[in-house]
């Protein structure tokens, strides 16, 4: 494997941009090569050296996978458009992670800030911790959020989880905040604890799962009904896979997989989109 080690030595007082890293690129470059790439720091820039401790073995010149270790949360954008190789960050890290990723993991044992996976088309992003607000949600100045690939948190999400959400797979195994799926068009969304007010506000498609039932108006959604439709035998199927084995929700629809409500809506849009809860957990 081609491990390429960067240690924070200090944490920074400034934002670090870390959107020119990419493991395709380190992959071929020496210990000494990746000290003297330039970091932008506002308008300057500074070399890597002079912020991380560099250590790697090239011993091949396949996608690298990178380690980043110590307090992070100064560094932004890491994986930004990343397209191959792998991202491992041993704490926590600052926005923008996983910026129009198109492919490649990335595994973050730590917290999140806002904006995480914004725009992303592919790949696989696992968090152990919680994330900030606007996970999965558009690019600035564009309609459309996330438009492929899976993200699974270990802890809570922010407010505006999955905004716009065009495609791809988001399970979250704690709770997410107000305006969750709002506008969503597409994609699933899977949430093991509580969630905010105005979830679903104007979805026209898509697919979400609960364990409990959530605040929704009887304005904007159909009544609920009992029902045990295909379509969740193919989701835990494709949940295990992504979560390989490690989550209670999966371990919560494999037990309740017969046993499930549904609602339609948001019906002020004419929307579609179905929405599942336990019917364990809240009997209406």
């Amino acid at each position: 494997m081609n491990l390429i080690e960067l240690e924070l030595v200090q944490a920074p007082r400034f934002r670090i941009d870390m959107r020119s890293i990419h493991p395709t690129d380190l992959a071929t470059r020496t210990a000494s090569q990746i000290e003297h790439l330039e970091l932008p720091i506002g308008r300057q820039t500074i070399p890597l050296g002079e912020l991380f401790k560099v250590r790697c073995g090239n011993d091949d010149h396949s996608d690298a996978t990178i380690r980043l270790r110590g307090d992070c949360q100064s560094c932004d954008s890491i994986g930004h458009r990343m397209s191959a190789g792998e991202w491992i960050v041993e704490g926590d890290c600052g926005d923008y992670l996983g910026k129009e990723m198109q492919a490649g993991s990335i595994t973050v044992e730590g917290n999140v800030a806002d904006h995480t996976a914004q725009a992303m088309r592919g790949g696989q992003i696992k968090i152990r911790g919680n994330v900030g607000d606007y996970l999965g949600g558009p690019a600035s100045g564009e309609r459309s959020g996330m438009s492929g690939g899976e993200i699974h948190v270990s802890g809570n999400t922010g407010n505006q989880t999955g905004y716009r959400l065009r495609r791809g797979t988001i399970i979250i195994e704690g709770n997410a905040g107000k305006n969750t799926a709002a506008e969503m068009v597409a994609g699933t969304i899977a949430i093991h604890g509580r969630v905010g007010d105005h979830m679903g506000h104007g979805m026209r498609r898509g697919t979400i799962l609960l364990s409990q039932r959530p605040p929704l108006s009887p304005f904007g959604f159909t009544e609920p009904r009992r029902e045990s439709p295909a379509i969740l035998s193919i989701l835990l199927t494709q949940f295990s896979q992504i979560t390989n084995g490690e989550s209670q929700f999966v371990n919560q629809l494999q037990t309740n997989l017969h046993d499930s409500h549904r609602v339609l809506g948001d019906k002020a849009v004419q929307g579609q989109g179905e929405i599942f809860w336990f019917a364990n957990e809240f009997v209406a």
